[in-house]
């Protein structure tokens, strides 16, 4: 069975913008990719497959048009748009409703995936090695077990994270003879036919509670003072509409 196995990653400060780029000619590639396919489709007549779009690999990246570091990268980005149009045929052969792959931007593209690990990448004891990016530091909070498979970089906001899919050994669980009946109630979460009652936790009114405390800070007083400070005679938006309209009345605006 797969397993995958999530850390998150601390690159530095020179770091920061190399597995962006990354992301980004993977992104391109992707788009380049898609629009093959379609421009193939409505001049010729001709469905394009992963290997016909495979095999130009090697001549983009000699010509210097392709900046993704690792190759077989690059041939799991032509992957994945194999696999949304074999996807989307097959949703359309089963008669469901599925929308034809679109061009994605650089903020939707969030990973690339190294098919197998010591490609491109390395794990070592503190750190990920990555091609394109150098050693990064990981933190392994937890210990990593099976066999490494595919390794992925992925971006999740403005964190980064390492996703190790590993093969690992099914362990079943020990034979139990027990049996037990639950059932789901409003004043207990469960009871069950023990006897015993799981309490319902109530985080609607756990969080309440943290929510009346932080509304007693003093966030009203800092921003009037602020404000006052900043202005000789500060006053809202509907106060001053309203001297205007007194003075215009009186005649002490022209116009």
């Amino acid at each position: 069975m797969r397993k995958t196995f999530k850390y998150r990653l601390f690159p530095t400060a020179t770091q920061q913008e190399l597995p962006r780029v990354q992301l980004s000619e993977a992104c391109r590639l992707y788009n380049a990719a898609l629009q093959e396919r379609r421009d193939a489709y409505q001049t010729h007549k001709k469905s394009l497959n992963y290997y016909d779009q495979a095999n130009q690999l090697k001549e983009i990246r000699a010509s210097g048009d392709l900046s993704l570091a690792n190759y077989h990268c690059c041939q799991e980005v032509l992957e994945r748009i194999d696999k949304a149009f074999k996807g989307f045929f097959r949703s359309c052969q089963s008669g469901q409703k599925s929308g034809f792959p679109q061009f994605k931007s650089q903020r939707r593209y969030d990973s690339i995936t190294f098919p197998s690990h010591g490609d491109g990448n390395k794990l070592l004891n503190r750190h990920l090695g990555v091609q394109g990016v150098g050693d990064i530091k990981v933190k392994r909070h937890r210990p990593l077990d099976g066999n490494i498979k595919t390794v992925s970089v992925k971006r999740e906001g403005h964190h980064w994270y390492a996703c190790f899919s590993c093969e690992v050994s099914a362990q079943p669980l020990p034979e139990n003879a027990k049996q037990v009946g639950l059932d789901v109630g409003l004043e207990s979460f469960a009871t069950l036919s023990t006897g015993e009652s799981v309490e319902n936790p109530r985080w609607f009114e756990t969080m309440q509670k943290r929510l009346r405390r932080a509304q007693r800070r003093d966030f009203q007083h800092k921003l009037s003072r602020e404000i006052v400070n900043a202005n000789g005679f500060p006053h809202s938006r509907r106060g001053f509409e309203y001297q205007w309209s007194c003075q215009r009345n009186a005649g002490e605006i022209g116009g």
